[in-house]
């Protein structure tokens, strides 16, 4: 299965030559992004009854539908995680524009979740490793059904261009944060700061060019 990353082409061509990994981000990172396009407040989903079919009340007593001044918003919370946005649109113009980008990976999604497995999963541990395309609902999809974990695979509809596959890192949520090498422990969330992670080859090694099959750019 072929996905596309894209991105400016300082940040992605050091993945096509296998010098460090696609970089993950965590959710609230994308509702800080400067384009607009992009911008999305990850960290909550919400969506809409609609007031003809709300049934309120008030200590057992109903309220009627024709006193409420609008639909209902209902959010839910999504699991917090690092995700990496990749596309089932490849070499698209539409998307260059879209993103801002002048770069495009062909990513072999089966192996960067093996890679994602043999490094991250094994340097860090207690990790687990998921992907999906992405679900776009509209404003009146029952979004209470999904349990959070589900929840980081949908997205509005207003981003169906982007025809997403997501690779979601979930991390556990009985600890606190990541264990660094000095004994202090990094959050895994920071508040009002966005977070990645990334994985850096050492000794010459090129590991991550093996999820890599295809590279292009765009002229404008």
């Amino acid at each position: 299965m072929i996905k596309y990353l894209y991105g400016k082409k300082e940040f992605l061509e050091p993945i096509s030559h296998g010098l460090i990994s696609p970089r993950f981000s965590d959710l609230s990172h994308y509702q800080r992004l400067e384009n607009e396009l992009m911008r999305d407040k990850e960290i909550t989903k919400e969506c809409y009854w609609k007031k003809a079919e709300a049934n309120l009340t008030v200590n057992g007593y109903s309220i009627a539908n024709s006193s409420l001044a609008s639909d209902l918003l209902v959010a839910i919370t999504p699991r917090h995680c690092f995700c990496l946005c990749l596309s089932a649109r490849g070499n698209s113009s539409e998307l260059y524009k879209r993103f801002g980008a002048n770069y495009c990976l062909a990513i072999d999604v089966p192996v960067l979740m093996d890679s994602l497995e043999s490094t991250f999963g094994d340097q860090v541990g207690r990790l687990s490793f998921k992907n999906s395309d992405i679900t776009y609902y509209d404003k009146y999809e029952n979004l209470l059904k999904l349990n959070a974990e589900e929840a980081v695979f949908f997205k509005p509809e207003i981003f169906k261009p982007e025809a997403e596959h997501r690779v979601a890192i979930f991390y556990p949520l009985s600890e606190e944060g990541f264990h660094m090498a000095d004994g202090k422990v990094f959050p895994f969330r920071l508040p009002q700061e966005s977070t990645h992670l990334q994985s850096t080859s050492v000794n010459g090694s090129t590991y991550w060019q093996r999820v890599v099959v295809d590279h292009f750019e765009f002229m404008a």
